[in-house]
């Protein structure tokens, strides 16, 4: 797979070719280091669950990949890589410091990890010696999305 093509803005893509996208940013993020924490952002319905879905496939999991939505923080072991997905919308800052989540994605661990957060913009900054990509999913009509990927310098990214 080229993954040159990551991080970019990708338009009117259907969903196979949005998956093809996760895929790729996965081999991207493992060519550079041992995980990545995936900073979500889209409206609901906008198919954030759908991308890190297909990502945790190129990651060997064989699951179905639901959205976190009610258990917050869902985990998945692959054959090649891991994923830790979150869905902070019903969060608050004080709540996420009571649940110990940043801890997660805080550290690399010893198998290569994506940490997907959707909704990750309802906290006031993030830190990670990980890197950062902002993922921006966008509805173009009920076929296509838009999809911008940023690659983000520093250990720390605030919303």
């Amino acid at each position: 797979m080229e993954t040159n093509l990551v991080p970019g803005q990708f338009d009117k893509l259907t969903e196979s070719e949005m998956g093809r996208i996760a895929r790729l940013l996965v081999e991207h993020c493992r060519s550079s280091s041992a995980g990545a924490v995936w900073l979500m952002e889209g409206d609901l319905g906008a198919g954030k669950t759908t991308f890190v879905s297909t990502a945790a496939q190129a990651l060997g999991i064989h699951e179905t990949v639901n959205s976190p939505t009610f258990n917050l923080h869902n985990y998945y072991q692959g054959e090649s890589g891991d994923l830790n997905h979150f869905d902070l919308y019903r969060l608050g800052g004080a709540a996420m410091q009571e649940l110990e989540f940043a801890e997660i994605w805080e550290t690399p661990t010893e198998t290569f990890t994506i940490h997907a957060i959707e909704w990750w913009n309802k906290l006031s900054v993030i830190h990670s010696r990980l890197k950062f990509y902002k993922v921006k999913i966008e509805t173009v009509d009920e076929e296509h999305r838009k999809v911008t990927i940023i690659s983000l310098d520093g250990n720390e990214v605030y919303s």
